[in-house]
This record gives structure tokens, C-alpha cells and sequence, in this order.
């Protein structure tokens, strides 16, 4: 039960401040004028009509002003696990703070050691979660623990890997 109302909580909380966002459409096609518009964006307070936070606290200010009494007493009652979920929320801040593309957000997340965007959102979502509940952030164990995760998750995709042909070139 407790499931579905998260679900439900996450749901109508992204319902009421969904906005234009960036799309593969909008990116360009080379690396060089990808890299200028990543510099450009890093840099920006809005992205799409969206304030972006300059770093974690400003996020948690954000997320309490944008989200309803009734669903930030819901998100704390919430275990830290229940909060990794993926669902409305975690994609709102993924699409509309820019952490695909880049966003001062992302770049000060990212400048911590958290790189993957679904990572950064969570680490978000759990910073949040945790100060709502008076817990200290740990971020530095928490930035631990996602490039952890995904040393892990890369080994065993190595692991996994099927070698299609191995060549040896003989010295000259």
C-alpha cells in the first residue's frame, strides 16, 4: 500500500510543475559544439524557463518550495530505499535541472565525483530525504558510494562482454 501511494505522491507532485525541457533535438551534432553548449549551460541559473540550484542545499530549498506540505510529509516518512525508486520526482530533476545535458547543478554534482545523471538525481533525492528526517548528508560517503556502484556495474559489463576477435600484431 505504501508502494502505490508513493507512486501516486510522486505522480501528482511532478504533475503541477512540468515544463519544457531539453530533447535530442535540441542537441548539436559534434563534440566541439556540444562541449561550447555544456560550458554555456554549466553556467546558466535558468535552463528552459527552470531556475536551476547552483549546488545541493539550494536544491533542497528548491524541493521544499515546490513541493506540497502534504507530499514533503510523505517523501519523509519514506525509507531511503523507497526514495531511490525511480518515479516523477527523480525524472523531474533529471529533466529539468539538466543533468543529461549539463546544468550548474550537474557540473557541481559531477565536480563531487557523481557522473551518471540517474546517480545524481537520486543523490539529490536522498540529500533531500535525509534533511527532512535531520540526518547528516554524508555526502562524501554517499559520492563514495555511487562511484562504487558503478565500478561494479562496469566490471560486470566487462564480465559479460563477448570478445568477437583478438588479434596479436608482431612486433617490427
Amino acid at each position: 500500500m505504501r508502494i502505490i501511494f508513493l507512486f501516486a505522491f510522486i505522480f501528482i507532485s511532478n504533475f503541477g510543475f512540468s515544463q519544457k525541457v531539453a530533447n535530442e533535438k535540441d542537441l548539436p551534432s559534434d563534440r566541439a559544439t556540444y562541449e561550447k553548449e555544456y560550458a554555456s549551460r554549466i553556467k546558466k541559473e535558468f535552463l528552459y524557463g527552470t531556475y536551476i540550484p547552483k549546488d545541493v542545499e539550494d536544491a533542497i530549498v528548491q524541493l521544499n518550495k515546490k513541493l506540497e506540505t502534504a507530499a514533503i510529509k510523505q517523501f519523509t516518512s519514506f525509507t531511503e530505499e523507497q526514495v531511490r525508486i525511480k518515479g516523477g520526482l527523480k525524472l523531474w530533476i533529471l529533466n529539468n535541472w539538466g543533468f543529461y545535458y549539463g546544468s550548474r547543478l550537474s557540473h557541481t554534482i559531477k565536480q563531487l565525483g557523481i557522473l551518471h545523471p540517474d546517480d545524481m538525481a537520486e543523490f539529490v533525492m536522498i540529500c533531500y530525504h535525509r534533511r527532512l528526517n535531520n540526518k547528516d548528508l554524508l555526502i562524501k560517503e554517499q559520492v563514495d558510494s555511487y562511484i562504487d556502484k558503478r565500478a561494479k556495474l562496469m566490471e560486470e559489463k566487462k564480465k559479460k562482454a563477448v570478445l568477437i576477435k583478438e588479434e596479436v600484431k608482431k612486433k617490427n
